[in-house]
C-alpha cells in the first residue's frame, strides 16, 4: 500500500458542513472580500467531494485526499497540492497553473484539457507518510486521460506517465528528464524543445508528434512507433531505437545503427541445426553451441535458441527481442547492453554473466515446468538462475522474475519498475540504487 493510500484511510473524511464554510471563507480570500480565510486541507480526506468549477486558487492541501473527486473546472492555480492524492478524479478542464504538485499520486485520473503549465510534477516525499528523504516517490500519472491537457514549461523530472493517453497533450518546453512514458499515447502530441534526456518511451505511440529541438538524447524508444512525426533537430545521441517504427520521419535507420547482420557462415550453420533440433526433439541437428563464440551485434531477434550453450559468449549489444531462449546457457557470458525485450527466458542460467545495460523489458525469467523425454509434464520446476550476474542500470521493466535466484545478483541503478519478484530472495541480492516501484513481491 503506498504512503497516500494509508494517509487516506487513516483521516476521516471532513464534515460536508466543515468543508461548505471553508469553500466559502477561501472564495472570499481569493476573491479579496472581507472576513475571508485561505483554506488549509492538509492531510484532510476529501475523497468523493463534489468540488467542480471551485476556486481554490492557492489552496493549502498537502497530503490531501481527493481521490474519486469531482473537479471538473476547478482551479487550482499556485496550490501547494504537495504529495495529495488524485487517484481516479476528474480532473477535465482543471486549472493546475505553476501548482506544487510534487510526489503526487494522479494515477487513473481523468486530465483531458487540464491546465499544468508550469505546474512542478517532481519527485517528492509527503513526511507524515514516510522518514525516507532519500527515495521521494515519482508523481504518478500513471494509466490517467491526460489527452489535450497542457504540460507547457512543467517540471516532470522522474514523473510516472507509464499506460497515459497524452494525445495532443502539448509538452512544449516541458522538463520531464528520466520520466517513464513507456506504452504511453503521444499521438499528435506538441513535446517541442522538451528535455527528456534518459526518458522511457518503450512501446510509445508517437506518430504525428512534433518534436522539433526535442532532447531525446539516452532515451530508451524501444519499440516505440514514430511515424510521421516532425524530428528537426532532434537529438538522439545514446538513444535506444531498436524496433522503431520511423516510417515517414526522414530518419536514415542505416545512419542510426539500427540494422544488425543475422548470423551467416559457420554461425548461421549452428542456428539452422539447432532449428532441426528444436523441432525434431532432438532426432534431428544438433544443440547449438556457441561458447566462447563471438555474437556482439548480431540480429538473433524472434529465433528459437532454447537450451542452447552460449556460456563464455561475447554478445555485446546483440538483438534478441522476443527470442526463445528457455533453459538456454549464457553463464559467465558478456551480454553488455543486449536486448531481450520480450524474451522467452524462463529457467536461463545467466550466473556471473554481465547484463550490465542490458535491456530485459516484459521479458519472462520465471520457473519453466520440466517435461520428459516424451513431453509430459514431471510435475518440477526449474528457477532462472541469476546468481553473481551483474545487471548494473539494466531495464528489468515489467519483467516476471517469479522464483529466480538472485543470490549475489547486482542490480544497482537497475529499472525494475513494476516487475514480478515474487519468491525472490531480494535480501540476498545487491539492490542499492535500483527502481523498484510498483513491484510484485508477493
Amino acid at each position: 500500500m503506498s504512503p497516500s493510500d494509508q494517509a487516506g484511510k487513516q483521516s476521516l473524511r471532513i464534515p460536508q458542513n466543515e468543508l461548505t464554510k471553508a469553500l466559502e471563507l477561501h472564495r472570499r480570500y481569493v476573491t479579496g472580500l472581507r472576513g475571508g480565510a485561505r483554506a488549509n486541507f492538509s492531510a484532510k480526506n476529501l475523497s468523493g467531494s463534489n468540488l467542480a468549477e471551485c476556486n481554490l486558487s492557492s489552496v493549502i492541501a498537502p497530503g490531501a485526499d481527493f481521490s474519486h473527486c469531482s473537479l471538473v473546472c476547478t482551479d487550482f492555480s499556485h496550490a501547494d497540492l504537495y504529495g495529495a492524492r488524485f487517484a481516479a478524479a476528474d480532473c477535465t478542464k482543471t486549472n493546475f497553473y505553476r501548482a506544487d504538485l510534487r510526489g503526487a499520486r494522479l494515477n487513473g485520473a481523468r486530465f483531458v484539457m487540464a491546465n499544468l503549465e508550469e505546474a512542478d510534477l517532481r519527485p517528492g516525499v509527503f513526511s507524515s507518510w514516510s522518514s525516507d528523504k532519500l527515495n521521494p516517490n515519482r508523481t504518478d500519472l500513471s494509466r490517467a486521460d491526460l489527452s489535450n491537457a497542457n504540460f507547457a514549461n512543467a517540471n516532470l523530472d522522474h514523473a510516472n506517465f507509464s499506460f497515459s493517453d497524452l494525445s495532443g497533450a502539448d509538452l512544449t518546453g516541458a522538463s520531464m528528464p528520466q520520466a517513464d512514458l513507456s506504452d504511453t499515447d503521444l499521438r499528435a502530441a506538441n513535446m517541442t524543445r522538451a528535455r527528456m534526456s534518459g526518458v522511457v518511451l518503450a512501446g510509445a505511440n508517437l506518430n504525428g508528434a512534433d518534436l522539433t529541438d526535442t532532447d531525446l538524447s539516452d532515451a530508451d524508444l524501444t519499440g516505440a512507433s514514430l511515424v510521421g512525426a516532425v524530428v528537426k533537430g532532434v537529438k538522439l545521441q545514446g538513444a535506444i531505437l531498436e524496433d522503431c517504427n520511423l516510417d515517414d520521419t526522414g530518419l536514415d535507420a542505416a545512419k542510426l545503427g539500427l540494422q544488425k547482420s543475422r548470423p551467416t557462415g559457420d554461425l548461421g550453420e549452428i542456428v539452422r541445426a539447432h532449428l532441426k533440433w528444436i523441432k525434431s526433439s532432438g532426432r534431428e541437428g544438433r544443440r547449438a553451441d556457441f561458447s566462447g563464440r563471438d555474437l556482439s551485434g548480431l540480429d538473433l531477434g524472434g529465433m528459437d535458441l532454447s537450451a542452447g550453450n552460449f556460456s563464455g559468449a561475447s554478445l555485446k549489444k546483440t538483438r534478441m527481442t522476443k527470442c526463445k531462449l528457455a533453459m538456454a546457457d549464457f553463464s559467465n557470458a558478456d551480454l553488455s547492453g543486449a536486448n531481450l525485450t520480450r524474451a522467452d527466458l524462463r529457467g536461463i542460467n545467466f550466473s556471473g554473466a554481465n547484463l550490465g545495460g542490458a535491456i530485459l523489458r516484459r521479458s519472462d525469467l520465471s520457473q519453466i515446468h520440466l517435461q520428459d523425454k516424451q513431453g509430459n509434464a514431471t510435475g518440477k520446476l526449474w528457477p532462472a538462475n541469476l546468481s553473481d550476474a551483474q545487471l548494473q542500470q539494466s531495464i528489468l521493466a515489467d519483467a516476471n522474475l517469479e522464483g529466480a535466484n538472485v543470490e549475489n545478483a547486482d542490480f544497482y541503478k537497475a529499472s525494475l519498475l513494476r516487475a514480478t519478484l515474487t519468491g525472490c530472495r531480494l535480501d540476498l541480492a545487491k539492490i542499492r540504487g535500483a527502481i523498484l516501484e510498483g513491484v510484485v513481491i508477493e
